[in-house]
């Protein structure tokens, strides 16, 4: 059986920043503290300086209380990750933060596997259907991703126009299949 792009705990940044856990919103406390489990998800399995976190935490410019209220936020981010999964932790180590735990996925990761999947597939269904899937997690806002990465962020936009453009191909091939009119409405639009 093959795992929904839903399940699981899924960190959004392909749109409007979020945390999920099975397909549910989970609150974590707030835009900055969004941020901060972005920043730390992005940058795992290696860690952050606190003054390399709040750079990205605060993009304007840091406050000028600073590494307290990195502290606070930490500190909200940990019980939100507490509520979802005991296994994710963020932790400071040597001057570090770090985010452990091995149950967490970016969807802009989701995104790329379905992608991927599809393009090894044979069955031009199941095809049509990854790349649906990979198409259905980009969301109408700006993903937050360029704040974080730039170049990574490039490709992942290039991966997208490739995954429209063979759906696109892929339904033309399945209607002409079936003939003219059948078998288009099982495919939704993006």
């Amino acid at each position: 059986m093959r795992e929904s792009v839903h399940s699981g705990i899924v960190v959004s940044v392909l749109g409007e920043p979020s945390l999920q856990k099975d397909g549910r919103l989970v609150s974590v406390n707030g835009d900055l503290a969004e941020r901060l489990l972005i920043a730390l998800v992005m940058h795992r399995p290696g860690g952050l300086s606190a003054e390399d976190l709040s750079d990205l935490i605060w993009e304007r410019g840091r406050p000028a209380n600073w590494a307290s209220s990195l502290r606070n936020l930490v500190t909200r981010l940990r019980r939100s990750l507490t509520d979802v999964n005991a296994d994710l932790q963020v932790e400071n180590r040597k001057g570090l933060y770090f985010l452990t735990g091995n149950q967490l996925r970016l969807d802009c990761e989701v995104f790329q596997d379905s992608f991927h999947r599809a393009q090894s597939s044979d069955n031009p269904q199941t095809r049509m259907v990854l790349l649906e899937e990979a198409l259905v997690l980009w969301k109408p806002s700006d993903p937050i991703v360029p704040v974080f990465a730039h170049d990574w962020f490039d490709s992942l936009i290039a991966l997208r126009a490739r995954c429209q453009s063979e759906r696109f191909s892929l339904l033309i091939e399945l209607v002409v299949r079936r003939g003219f009119g059948e078998g288009v409405e099982c495919c939704s639009s993006s």
